[in-house]
């Protein structure tokens, strides 16, 4: 039996051409990748029997639960961080892994953050070439904050020091909200009072251009967002944010739903006249492209009641239609 990893692990399955190539015969390559390796099958199940993890294992910290990808020390080849929640009463942490350029990753290397880290996202707030790093956690305090890192181009990180916040970020978006050519950064925080959560909150922080960041302006969303994406939603030419919000009691609502922030171009938001549009029940991520050809930008969001992605297709002004859903492939889906 095949043993099942603890949560210190992160898994890459690397899938190799030629030994889909040597199972699917001398054909064209087309051909040789529609013939994948033959495997058991259950006839019970009609599924395949595969092994749980079928590639190399590399270790991470403990309960990884975000991971952006990039070239960190500039060499050409891509590598990994994984945000590392940590299991108390240790703390969280980022994991580094520089890519070797063959599908293989060296020893991660430990990136301290702050105690408890939720988000993490990627991009150059300094406009220096090199790929930054943004952590939203809580400080040694005990209070939510921003932690910006500084990419070098030997993959070490220089941290800015922590921007006050007042909701924990748990989610995070960038892009140029107000066209100066700066990245911006968006996030979803979460409503701290556990008794009574009457809205959440989407935070806007405009960017210098030097890894800093202004003072948030704050959006009212649903009641507990767990997600934000950027784009032009509306098809006007500049960029949105949408927000995927829970509801605070599970129990006393039929479905969680999603709020769209209309940009400005200056980087201040409204809300249109139309109100939440529902996902489903427990939405867990989201994430914004052409699904259907259109020239409109759709949404996939993962929700756990049905187990399914909703995909909504963009429609003119910012509002959504549905679009089929497609069930999920297992009960625990966490991410697109």
């Amino acid at each position: 039996m095949t043993r099942r990893p603890s949560w210190s692990y992160f898994v890459l399955a690397l899938i190799v051409p030629t030994a889909l190539a040597a199972e699917g015969g001398s054909g064209p390559p087309a051909s040789r990748r529609s013939a994948p390796p033959s495997l058991p099958v259950n006839l019970a199940t009609d599924e395949a029997t595969r092994p749980l993890f079928p590639g190399p294992v590399f270790q991470v910290g403990p309960r990884p639960i975000g991971m952006v990808a990039g070239d960190f020390n500039a060499d050409g080849h891509p590598d990994l961080v994984t945000l590392d929640a940590g299991v108390p009463p240790s703390s969280g942490d980022l994991s580094l892994l520089l890519g070797s350029g063959d599908g293989t990753f060296q020893a991660r290397v430990v990136i301290t953050v702050g105690s408890s880290p939720f988000a993490l996202i990627s991009a150059d707030f300094n406009a220096d070439g090199q790929i930054d790093l943004a952590v939203g956690d809580t400080g040694a305090t005990g209070q939510p904050e921003a932690l910006v890192l500084l990419g070098n181009p030997d993959g070490t990180f220089a941290q800015l020091p922590p921007v006050a916040a007042e909701s924990t970020a748990v989610g995070f978006a960038t892009a140029d909200f107000n066209s100066d050519g700066h990245i911006d950064l968006a996030t979803a925080a979460k409503c701290e009072d556990t008794a009574f959560c009457g809205h959440g909150d989407i935070a806007v922080y405009m960017g210098a251009g030097n890894g800093t960041f202004s003072a948030p302006s704050k959006y009212s969303v649903g009641e507990r967002p767990i997600a934000v994406v950027a784009g032009d939603f509306s098809g006007d030419g500049v960029i949105d944010l949408i927000s995927i919000n829970t509801c605070a009691n599970q129990y006393s609502c039929s479905h969680d739903d999603l709020t769209l922030l209309a940009g400005q171009g200056d980087g201040t938001f409204v809300r249109p006249s139309f109100g939440p549009i529902g996902v489903g029940r427990y939405p867990t991520c989201v994430v914004a492209a052409d699904f259907n050809s259109d020239g409109r930008l759709d949404l996939a969001v993962l929700v756990g009641d049905p187990k399914q992605f909703t995909i909504l297709l963009g429609s003119q002004g910012g509002g959504f239609s549905y679009g089929a859903p497609v069930r999920g492939p297992s009960d625990r889906e966490f991410g697109i």
